[in-house]
């Protein structure tokens, strides 16, 4: 009798256990993961030729928030990460979002190189792949001037922005963008 209490015992504990990492996981699911109408709905894109002082007080804060200063002449893409509720990669495990991520800057570093381009990666502190993020050489915690004043839709876990020489300008909220950057830096 004694060990049927103990077993019983034991089945409510791992019950209650489960029951509660269900409910610190249930934040995340509240993440949408699929590409549905809500996220076909959340992306967005933005174009545009910035004045010459908007491009000039564009690159500053990009420069601030880079800590870093970039030539003039140099086209500018900024890839970003942050938390949000539309987000694919957050259905992924961190080794797949690893292989995922990997992948990525390899393919935006080998096109940056080819076609003159500075290339940052940036992500904020809450991101769903912060731990991979800070782990990597490329991509750069976010001071608040990303999200804050740059990046300020905050809908999709991914975004980027293109800032030519011109002033041409493009930005685009949303994940799997590679065609995106081809397309813009081609033009």
């Amino acid at each position: 009798m004694k060990n049927i209490k103990i077993t019983i015992y034991l089945i409510a504990i791992t019950f209650l256990f489960s029951c509660s990492s269900n409910q610190s996981t249930s934040k995340d699911s509240e993440v949408n993961t699929k590409l549905n109408y809500q996220y076909r709905k959340s992306r967005t894109e933005n174009f545009k030729t910035l004045t010459k002082n908007e491009l000039v007080e564009l690159r500053k804060k990009i420069e601030e928030g880079l800590h870093t200063k970039i030539s003039a002449s140099k086209t500018i893409f900024i890839d970003f990460n942050q938390k949000a509720s539309n987000c694919i990669d957050a259905a992924f495990t961190l080794d797949e979002n690893k292989d995922l991520i990997d992948r990525h800057l390899d393919k935006i570093l080998r096109y940056s190189k080819e076609n003159n381009v500075e290339s940052y990666f940036v992500y904020t502190s809450d991101s769903h792949n912060r731990t991979i993020y800070k782990s990597s050489n490329y991509y750069i915690l976010d001071s608040g001037i990303f999200y804050n004043e740059i990046f300020t839709k905050h809908e999709n876990c991914v975004a980027f922005l293109i800032l030519k020489p011109n002033g041409d300008f493009y930005e685009y909220y949303g994940e799997d963008y590679f065609s995106e950057v081809i397309k813009i830096i081609n033009q």
